[in-house]
């Protein structure tokens, strides 16, 4: 028990966070992010495969990069809710991000890449 009071004290957390049941939280972001994308996918009317896997990439790096930057629970315990908020905006704001770059460089509407 010392070793995951000293372990929780390094992170910033209590004993109790560490003995609980953990919950991968990079598998949720990150399974967050690729859902998002999906979405995405479907509202900007991607028929190609590419482009929804794009979308999909997208919303995922940036589920993953706004909830480590938001982080105050390592990834690798557990997810908080703020983390989780963070990583839907991060998301959105990938996709947003590739769906833009991606009409200016072609200079065609978002659904018919």
């Amino acid at each position: 028990m010392a070793g995951t009071k000293a372990r929780a004290s390094a992170l910033g957390l209590n004993a109790k966070q560490l003995s609980g049941p953990k919950t991968n939280g990079i598998v949720i972001v990150i399974v967050v992010g690729a859902i998002l994308g999906w979405l995405a996918a479907i509202v900007v009317e991607r028929d190609d495969r590419v482009g929804a896997a794009i979308c999909v990439l997208a919303g995922t790096v940036g589920s993953v990069a706004a909830a480590v930057l938001a982080g105050d629970v390592p990834l690798a315990i557990g997810v908080s809710a703020e983390q989780l908020l963070w990583g839907v905006a991060g998301a959105i704001l990938a996709i947003v991000a590739i769906n833009a770059a991606v009409v200016t460089r072609l200079g065609t509407k978002a659904g018919s890449v």
